[in-house]
């Protein structure tokens, strides 16, 4: 559909609706899994910032260096909201999969370089935890055991307490995600 002639604004707006006439209502509360929930002003700030850098690369930081300047300033926000010390760093990524692995391989060096006895970083995760944690498996050399969730989505701490030994490297956790139109998944941003 999209590789159609080029056409008017209009036609393109009218044919854009069409396109994501199924997809969730991202203003709908329910909506979590997929989506943020957002407040009009804040909405606004982002799509103005988009407007202004989407099309300009962040791995040249040198060519834009206000991109690296605002990467620089969130970085040092979340280290101070975390508690980081003055070693601590980070870097924005695009995806989940981008986050996992950078976090995954982060923990992996750490465990080689602070636990010599560690041949192979085991990492515990639960059942339906994202794909690519198996990527990272493949790729960093790591261990990846898969724990079950318990019925109502919730970590079953006693699994994982039984699956960690000495040589595990780290256990991941996050927010329980059932159905997008469960009354559970009103959570205010804030609290994540």
């Amino acid at each position: 559909m999209l590789a159609q002639p080029l056409v008017g604004r209009h036609a393109l707006d009218k044919m854009l609706e069409e396109i994501r006439a199924n997809d969730l209502n991202n203003r709908h509360e329910h909506s979590f899994l997929y989506l943020f929930h957002y407040v009009d002003d804040v909405l606004q700030v982002a799509k103005r910032a988009h407007q202004t850098y989407f099309k300009m690369d962040r791995m040249a930081p040198t060519a834009f260096p206000s991109k690296e300047k605002f990467e620089k300033e969130i970085v040092e926000t979340v280290v101070s909201l975390s508690g980081g010390g003055e070693e601590a760093s980070g870097s924005i990524t695009t995806s989940g999969t981008d986050s996992i692995f950078l976090a995954l391989k982060s923990a992996c060096d750490w465990a080689r370089d602070t636990k010599p006895h560690t041949d192979v970083p085991k990492i515990v995760v639960p059942y339906k935890a994202n794909p690519a944690f198996n990527k990272a498996e493949q790729n960093l050399g790591l261990k990846v055991l898969r724990i079950d969730e318990r019925e109502d989505f919730r970590a079953g701490v006693p699994a994982i307490a039984d699956a960690i030994g000495c040589t595990w490297t780290c256990a991941w956790a996050a927010l329980p995600r059932p159905s997008c139109t469960s009354s559970a998944m009103k959570f205010p941003i804030s609290i994540l």
